[in-house]
């Protein structure tokens, strides 16, 4: 496979994976709303009496629903700003490529530039990892405190 091949491929799976991880992100998004949500509701219904650590755990599910909620809304907001800065980049460069500039002083201009969007993008990760991590906590502590309280009904 030629090194042409080889980049190619490479553009192509980077950007499948740039789109799943803004459906995912959205995903998880749509999910900790709904959960949250419904865990809200469930206030408002007199047969919702937790106990004890159940009481604890839910108010556990709803601070970490909350936090996916805040989490996955930075990570969409840091990835907006990230194309957005990756977007001048690339117009920049070309601009300067038709002014005639060396690529070698474009590379050099741009450096600082790279380096900034770099840390974009792994900050885009890390929001990612916790909201996925800050969801999947939340939901598992809420569905501890339905199988406590309905277990009954359930078992």
């Amino acid at each position: 496979m030629t090194d042409k091949a080889h980049n190619e491929s490479f553009v192509r799976w980077q950007g499948i994976t740039i789109t799943q991880l803004g459906y995912v992100t959205n995903l998880i998004l749509g999910f900790a709303t709904a959960s949250l949500g419904f865990s809200l509701t469930l206030l408002k219904d007199n047969h919702f009496d937790p106990q004890h650590w159940e009481k604890a755990f839910f108010d556990f599910s709803l601070g970490l629903l909350g936090c996916s909620l805040i989490l996955g809304i930075l990570c969409v907001g840091n990835r907006l700003w990230d194309f957005r800065k990756t977007t001048r980049i690339a117009k920049d460069r070309g601009q300067w490529a038709r002014d005639g500039m060396p690529d070698e002083e474009i590379n050099t201009t741009l450096k600082q530039r790279r380096e900034a969007v770099e840390k974009l993008g792994k900050r885009t990760w890390v929001l990612f990892h916790l909201q996925l991590g800050s969801f999947a906590f939340g939901l598992l502590a809420l569905v501890l405190v339905f199988i406590s309280m309905y277990r009954t009904k359930l078992f």
